[in-house]
């Protein structure tokens, strides 16, 4: 009996040595989640996070199992852009006066990796915990490089009343950057400067515009209209004159009567005459 309990006590003792060495919960802080390395299988596709249980076999073998942490801390950027309003500087030509269709925009970012895609990052781009930060901060320069195009797409999409509002604003910046950057997570994105030009005038600008364009087309179509006749008349007048070619080609004579025409002011072989019977029924 004795015997068996000393067996049944090493087996408790194994037991809770396997059960620790392959317990890695406690190795994740709470500001922390984990990619996991294996020797035996590679990346894991999936990140770990504090709290949750995890027990890994492959733990059991030694150096087999890495974890790689990354801070769970979002990144706050000053993201600030300045341009033109769509074809602004060609609406303002239309305009009387010193027009400035300019505008600058800074808003605040918080944003982190998304954590279902730190594995393939991890995997793919080779991002270690060290490189986190850097890697932050240039998604932060690619996201002020977008923010031009970003923010004339809105202007562009505005209604023709020019009117603006900053929830919508916002929501339009923050939709543009997480399509345009799946891997980032948008915490918070507020607008702490919006500084626009008149809209309404830029709106009315544009209006003057699109109506001087419509008249130059018109102006257009109606010249080429004009020209298309001036042509057709042109080509009616070379067919005449190839017929008469043709006419003085198979009768010379014609020449001599019409230079006799021109020169005395008759007519000997009675044209007028012939033309008149040939007009009687």
């Amino acid at each position: 009996m004795r015997k068996f309990i000393v067996i049944f006590v090493l087996l408790l003792i194994v037991a809770g040595v396997v059960f620790y060495f392959g317990w890695i919960q406690f190795q994740i802080p709470e500001d922390r989640m984990a990619v996991v390395f294996t020797k035996t299988g590679g990346w894991d596709e999936a990140p770990l996070t504090a709290g949750e249980f995890y027990w890994r076999w492959e733990n059991l073998l030694p150096t087999n199992l890495t974890l790689h942490l990354f801070s769970t801390e979002p990144h706050t950027a000053t993201v600030r852009s300045a341009g033109q309003l769509p074809s602004g500087d060609l609406y303002r030509r239309y305009l009387e006066g010193e027009v400035d269709f300019s505008y600058a925009v800074e808003f605040r970012l918080r944003f982190r990796v998304r954590p279902e895609m730190l594995p393939a990052l991890v995997a793919n781009e080779r991002l270690v915990p060290e490189e986190l930060e850097g890697w932050y901060a240039g998604h932060a320069d690619a996201i002020a490089q977008r923010g031009l195009d970003i923010l004339n797409d809105y202007f562009a999409g505005l209604e023709t009343d020019g009117v603006f509002s900053l929830s919508e604003f916002g929501g339009h910046v923050r939709t543009a950057v997480e399509r345009e950057f799946p891997q980032l997570e948008i915490l918070q994105l507020t607008p702490v400067q919006v500084r626009l030009p008149d809209l309404q005038l830029y709106a009315a600008a544009r209006a003057v515009y699109f109506e001087v364009v419509a008249a130059r087309s018109e102006a257009t179509a109606a010249a080429a209209f004009d020209a298309a006749g001036d042509e057709v008349r042109r080509e009616s007048r070379l067919a005449v004159l190839r017929r008469y070619g043709e006419v003085l080609k198979e009768f010379p004579i014609l020449l001599e009567y019409f230079a006799m025409s021109a020169d005395k002011g008759i007519d000997p072989l009675d044209l007028d005459v012939l033309q008149a019977l040939g007009e009687l029924p």
